[in-house]
């Protein structure tokens, strides 16, 4: 019975771990990310977060303070630009060059937690 329970949990360990890898992918897109807000912030305060459903790209470190959130999935990869209410507008896009579209968008989003 120990053995089955010691099993389950390196099985759920192992799921945690693969969640948090970050693919090519995510670190591509995240330096075009850095690229366009560097234009208004230093690039120490622009951090990212690996999560199950998503790759967040935070300010500061904080979870309180997203500046967008990509989706990215074998077929489809998404874009969510955060508002000032902080809900996301979700864009879809085919490459991450597309991000340079939405240039306005990011840097709005800074002055909406810089003015806090």
């Amino acid at each position: 019975m120990e053995s089955n329970s010691q099993l389950r949990a390196l099985i759920d360990k192992i799921h945690q771990l693969k969640d948090k890898i970050e693919t090519e992918e995510e670190r591509e897109a995240y330096r075009i990310v850095v690229a366009i807000l560097r234009k208004k912030l230093s690039m120490d305060r622009i951090t990212h977060r690996d999560k199950q459903s998503y790759f967040g790209i935070l300010l500061d470190d904080d979870n309180r303070k997203p500046l967008c959130k990509l989706h990215l999935t074998i077929n489809k990869k998404h874009l969510g630009l955060i508002h000032e209410s902080k809900n996301k507008n979700k864009q879809s896009i085919e490459t991450f060059n597309e991000f340079y579209l939405f240039e306005e968008g990011f840097l709005k989003t800074i002055g909406f937690y810089e003015k806090e």
